[in-house]
């Protein structure tokens, strides 16, 4: 069962426990420091969704004007 479709918090927490033993053992990333992060777009450009680490959904974009 996927973590996200998770309804029981003690199955959910034992998935989130082997996530973080593979990362302990594995190491699959290192953060270094801050990332200043700018996104930009055009004033007729809607429908954007940003979402965390600058991500940016593009899925429901469009152009008006």
């Amino acid at each position: 069962m996927p973590l996200r479709s998770s309804n029981d918090p003690v199955r959910s927490q034992e998935l989130i426990d082997e996530i973080q033993v593979i990362w302990d053992r594995d190491t699959p990333g290192v953060i270094l420091s801050q990332q200043p992060t700018l996104i930009a777009w055009n004033p007729d450009v809607h429908g954007i969704v940003p979402t965390i680490t600058s991500m940016v959904l593009f899925h429901d974009a469009f152009l008006a004007g």
